[in-house]
């Protein structure tokens, strides 16, 4: 595998560095991010609620005679006895659920988008510092998130398996092949060596074709490939 990343630095266009932001898939990231938070939100709002219903503190839209007025309002009498009967075990397991295990409930309830939210930022920095070319040292350094791995004991490796957090580098001279090709909706480049297979996939075409044309025209890398 490449090298794994230390530090990385935000730079660009400077003492022949140069780093390549796909911006779109930056923002997708942080649309997933929110949509995690939103969740966790969501979350904790039906357990403050159940609980609060539990210390006779039921809001009004949470009863059932709300419900049944706004949305039961054409059903038959069977079926709404059905549904007070259902509503009325819910309530009834809430109330003799004992009050102390709330916070224990909501904690594992939520930890699962709580980890998704980490996960997205720690996503989010690794795509923002881009693609980084550094031409007088001779290194290319990208996000992780599909290097294959060279032997059967690499899929068991931390940096294999945690490789979408963390950042990577190889040396250009390093390069032996280097193609672009499409993964569906993404475009991508796949370039292999002595580190093994990597692909760098984006959602803005034009960053794609940015990144090539550094690593091929200017960092020299690999023979091209064409896929038609």
């Amino acid at each position: 595998m490449p090298t794994v990343v230390a530090k990385t630095s935000n730079i660009g266009g400077l003492g022949g560095e140069y780093v390549v932001r796909d911006v779109p898939a930056i923002v997708w990231q942080i649309q997933r991010l929110l949509v995690s938070a939103l969740l966790t939100g969501l979350v904790w709002a039906c357990f403050h609620y159940w609980r609060e219903c539990t210390d006779g503190n039921c809001p009004e839209w949470l009863t059932f005679a709300y419900f049944s007025d706004r949305f039961l309002s054409g059903a038959s009498e069977s079926a709404k006895q059905n549904f007070e009967l259902i509503w009325t075990i819910g309530t009834i397991v809430e109330i003799l659920r004992p009050k102390e295990n709330f916070e224990l409930i909501w904690a594992v309830c939520a930890a699962p988008f709580a980890v998704r939210c980490v996960l997205r930022v720690l996503r989010t920095r690794v795509l923002w510092n881009g693609c980084r070319f550094d031409f007088a040292e001779g290194t290319i350094q990208f996000p992780g998130g599909n290097i294959s791995a060279n032997s059967f004991w690499d899929e068991f490796r931390p940096t294999f398996l945690l490789q979408d957090l963390m950042r990577f580098t190889a040396r250009m001279d390093e390069v032996r092949m280097l193609k672009e090709e499409d993964a569906g909706p993404l475009f991508g480049i796949s370039f292999n060596g002595t580190f093994g297979a990597v692909a760098i996939l984006f959602f803005d075409k034009s960053k794609r074709d940015e990144v090539f044309s550094f690593m091929r025209q200017k960092g020299q890398m690999g023979q091209p490939v064409s896929v038609t």
